[in-house]
């Protein structure tokens, strides 16, 4: 379950409570704080287990949908294409020009990258080459990218003065419609639920929009939703929440059905984000940012159950988690993509901290019966 933060973070309840006299209107609220006041941070769930090296600053790190390869980028646009049982290189993909996005096929047969020339490639992992442009694609680059599950249909995303997101048939290889101006500035990050239901798109101009993906509808405008422009975009499996990273700052989470605001959470590394991921059970939250800080919290509870400021020596670009949650894969300026053991059994709640939860409602009982609790 989840202590809701009714959309406040943890900061901001605290400097609400002035005085003696507690004007709290939900109890859920101050439970919630005392919540996040048990933290306790276990030993370091990860454990690097190997590296492999590009020739250059390794920007994004992924697996395959079956666990059996690496993807990888370097920032002189080449794709790596790894052996996960060998630890050896299969083959790369020059991808000529810088590229913005990258996506995988859910049935792991095809990437397709979104560059910054405002073109889509697709590159095929069964065959290894590169199989279709789509040029001028957009204008202003091809900044965001996705496939829909269970279809040969990818969905793009524009930049500025275009704000246009589109569909793409690979097997016919043609357009086969867009959502014309669905934001102002660029369509910065897009997200498809695993149900094929909904199309989540963020955009510089700080909002985010959820959309019906079957008819290209717009289902919810959410705005002002970060400090600074949401940068991640992931659907919880159930497609019952929406969570963003912001550039800066906390993580939110959108209730798909209620079309607001959730609850949020404060990362204590303020730092760029790099990458959100969300574990397969929906039981742990990562976040990767700039400066290689990583953060994990278990969402039965809101805890914080790791935070490190610092993982690596050098900057940390990118970061994906195979399929059973086991592993993960971060992509990092020092050339190096490193492959972590996930180590996340068993993390919850002590029993000791359980009590003092029990407690706490206790006592927020007698505060309400003596009028000090509104």
């Amino acid at each position: 379950f989840f202590f809701f933060f009714k959309q406040k973070t943890a900061y901001e309840m605290l400097r609400s409570l002035v005085g003696s006299e507690m004007c709290i209107r939900d109890r859920l609220l101050l439970v919630s704080f005392f919540c996040a006041s048990l933290v306790t941070i276990q030993s370091n769930p990860l454990k690097q287990l190997y590296t492999l090296e590009e020739p250059d600053q390794v920007e994004r790190a992924m697996f395959t949908p079956d666990d059996k390869h690496i993807i990888t980028t370097n920032v002189l646009n080449v794709i790596s294409v790894w052996n996960v049982s060998t630890k050896t290189l299969v083959g790369t993909f020059n991808n000529q020009r810088s590229i913005a996005d990258l996506a995988i096929s859910p049935d792991g047969k095809y990437i397709v990258t979104g560059g910054r020339d405002n073109t889509l490639r697709i590159w095929s992992l069964v065959d290894m080459k590169l199989v279709h442009q789509f040029i001028d694609a957009h204008r202003n680059g091809a900044l965001s990218v996705a496939f829909i599950p269970d279809s040969n249909i990818i969905v793009s995303g524009g930049g500025a003065f275009d704000g246009s997101i589109r569909f793409w048939d690979i097997q016919k290889k043609e357009l086969i419609g867009s959502i014309k101006e669905a934001h102002l500035l660029n369509v910065r990050v897009l997200a498809i639920s695993k149900d094929g239901k909904y199309l989540a798109s963020g955009s510089d101009d700080n909002t985010i929009k959820l959309w019906n993906l079957e008819t290209r509808e717009l289902i919810h405008h959410f705005k002002d939703t970060h400090d600074c422009l949401p940068e991640r975009l992931i659907f919880t499996s159930d497609s019952k929440y929406l969570i963003s990273g912001g550039y800066q700052g906390e993580v939110q989470f959108w209730d798909v059905d209620d079309r607001e605001r959730a609850f949020s959470l404060e990362d204590p590394n303020y730092f760029t984000m790099r990458s959100l991921i969300l574990s397969p059970d929906n039981k742990f939250l990562i976040t990767f940012r700039s400066k290689a800080s990583v953060t994990i919290w278990n969402l039965q509870n809101l805890e914080v159950v790791f935070s490190q400021k610092k993982l690596l020596d050098s900057e940390l670009l990118g970061a994906g988690i195979s399929s059973d949650g086991k592993y993960l894969i971060t992509g990092s300026s020092d050339n190096l993509a490193r492959v972590w053991s996930l180590q996340l059994d068993g993390v919850s709640l002590s029993k000791e901290n359980k009590f003092k939860v029990e407690a706490m409602e206790d006592e927020l009982d007698k505060l309400q019966e003596m009028g000090l609790v509104i």
